[in-house]
Order: C-alpha cells, then sequence, then structure tokens
C-alpha cells in the first residue's frame, strides 16, 4: 500500500467527519430555531387565553355619530394605556347616502375628522372606571368608555343595525348589534 492510498484515506475520512459535522449542527440548529418559534407562538396564545372582554351596550343617538360603547375587561390581564393604540375597533353599518353597507376600522384617538376614529368617552373622571389600583390603566373588571366617530360623510342610515367588534392587542375580541333609532 502505497502513500498516496494513505492520504487519499485521510482526507476521505476528513471530509466524512467535516460533513457529519455539518449535518449534525445544521440539525441543530434547525431545531432550535422551530423549538424558539413554537415557544413564541405559545406564549402568544397563552396571552390570548388570558385576555378578554364583552361589551355591555352600545348607544346610537338620533342616527348620527357619535356612538358610545361600553367595555368591560373580562380577562385576566391589564391594558396598558399605550396599549390602545393597539387596539381595533370595526365598525359596521347601512350608509344614509349610498343606503349599502359599510365596514370601517376606526382609529385610536386620532385627530382626522375625515376618518372614523374612537377615544375616551371625557365624561368620566376616571376612565376606566371604576380605576382603584391603576388610574391609566384597563385592570379586569373595569369598564372602558368609549366614543366612536364616523366622519360626517358617513352618517348611519335610521331604522337600520349595525355591528361594531373590538379587538384587544393580544387578540381576543368581542361585538356587539346595535339598532339605529
Amino acid at each position: 500500500m502505497g502513500y498516496g492510498t494513505l492520504i487519499a484515506g485521510v482526507y476521505f475520512v476528513a471530509i466524512l467527519l467535516l460533513s457529519c459535522y455539518v449535518y449534525a449542527d445544521s440539525m441543530n440548529r434547525i431545531s432550535a430555531i422551530s423549538w424558539k418559534s413554537l415557544e413564541v407562538a405559545s406564549d402568544i396564545q397563552f396571552e390570548r387565553l388570558k385576555s378578554g372582554l364583552s361589551i355591555s351596550q352600545v348607544q346610537v343617538q338620533h342616527g348620527q355619530s357619535p356612538l358610545y360603547l361600553d367595555a368591560i375587561n373580562d380577562g385576566t390581564i391589564t391594558i396598558s394605556r399605550v396599549g390602545f393604540s393597539k387596539m381595533d375597533v370595526i365598525l359596521t353599518y347601512t350608509d344614509k347616502a349610498t343606503d349599502l353597507p359599510k365596514t370601517i376600522w376606526c382609529y385610536y384617538n386620532s385627530s382626522d375628522t375625515s376618518r372614523c376614529r374612537w377615544r375616551l368617552d371625557p365624561s368620566f373622571p376616571s376612565n376606566p372606571h371604576p380605576s382603584i389600583v391603576n388610574p391609566l390603566d384597563w385592570d379586569p373588571s373595569e369598564t372602558l368608555s368609549l366614543i366612536i366617530e364616523i366622519p360626517a360623510s358617513g352618517e348611519f342610515k335610521a331604522k337600520t343595525s349595525g355591528y361594531v367588534k373590538v379587538v384587544l392587542p393580544q387578540g381576543s375580541s368581542n361585538g356587539l348589534s346595535f339598532q339605529v333609532p
């Protein structure tokens, strides 16, 4: 047996060991990434299970904006004031001008009056209420009073029904139908 065969055998074993290392390292990285994504997904699902809300009432006065809504935090987690901008409020109603159903997403505390927007009801001294522990946060079993304003070009059609849905930052949602007088 010559030196050439011996060197070729050493190279073969070295390449075989290197390829086994690359394969094992790749499998380790793939399993770590998969585990991390599964962990993040389960954390998100766990947060969704801990959050919840119910809408106790929706009021429309004279078929015009604004729409008054009371939502109760039924979950076990607190939603901070910063989290309000991550809440979605979706409104479906029959438009007075076009007589067609219209679905719009309402922005939080927007100063743009050409868009549908929602804000906290200023008629309550502390909103959410009754706020005992954290005056600026929406704690469990507290009520959040909202005012939903639509642009003047999108009035509600009288004697129709509408639907409002509120979605929390964690993904929990609830909706309620309302009647336009």
